[in-house]
């Protein structure tokens, strides 16, 4: 497990109908799975409104310090967002 403060670019559904991010820290550009439970909670509920999800998890999230929780599947094969603290920036 690792912590990222993230510069999110995008927050959106893949062609396997899976949330991602994508997002630069201060070395790279990652484009990962979010597993995160409540972005995965509130898509599901509101399949038809995901632009207010985006607007939560992407557009929102910018005015926050947002810090990324990133985890991998067993064996280390996939990284991805397992959660998102997201306290007020002051």
């Amino acid at each position: 497990m690792g912590l990222i403060r993230p510069e999110i670019e995008d927050f959106y559904v893949d062609q396997n109908n899976r949330l991602r991010y994508k997002f630069r820290d201060a070395e790279r550009i990652y484009d990962l799975a979010c597993r995160e439970w409540e972005a995965l909670s509130l898509a599901k509920k509101y399949p038809n409104m995901f632009e207010k999800v985006r607007a939560k998890f992407c557009d929102w999230m910018k005015t926050r310090d947002t810090y990324f929780v990133i985890g991998t599947t067993v064996g280390n094969v996939a990284k991805m967002v397992v959660a998102v603290h997201y306290p007020p920036k002051t």
